[in-house]
């Protein structure tokens, strides 16, 4: 019985599985990222308004992989407060090993960022996608169970 029921699913409901598995898994990744939103934001909007701790990065090491390449190495803070040996930094002006930068750590953070880093942008800009995105997906599900609840019972 159970291979005739599984011979009867045709191709269209293959499609509108794949569909709503697609559709969940969309709203579950605008949810993971709103939440990683909620407290990566903060520190980048610090860092565009300067509020962190200004200092010298010196690049040691270049890594790069299939999303660019960033540089470890050392940062030291103006006044000598903060030392991270092992501080990862991405900037135009480094080129190779021993190169510096002006960074800023801002407190609570481990990242370093450039002067009125715009990082921020990038963030606020999925998240207006995934709050519109999560918004219609919360709609769709309640107008379709308020249409089958208002169906009468055959």
């Amino acid at each position: 019985m159970h291979t005739n029921r599984a011979l009867m699913l045709s191709s269209c409901d293959h499609r509108a599985v794949k569909r709503w598995v697609d559709e969940w898994m969309m709203f579950a990744l605008c949810v993971l990222y709103l939440g990683v939103s909620v407290v990566v934001v903060p520190f980048a909007i610090s860092a565009a308004r300067n509020e962190g701790t200004f200092g010298t990065f010196t690049a040691v090491e270049k890594d790069c992989g299939r999303d660019g390449c960033d540089w470890t190495g050392t940062f030291v803070s103006d006044d000598g407060s903060i030392r991270m040996d092992d501080a990862s930094f991405d900037s135009e002006e480094l080129d190779e090993p021993g190169d510096q930068a002006r960074a800023q750590k801002v407190a609570g953070d481990n990242s370093l960022y450039s002067r009125g880093s715009k990082g921020w942008i990038l963030f606020v800009a999925g998240d207006v996608f995934c709050l519109g995105y999560v918004g219609w997906r919360i709609r769709k599900t309640w107008l379709r169970r308020r249409v089958v609840a208002e169906e009468p019972a055959a």
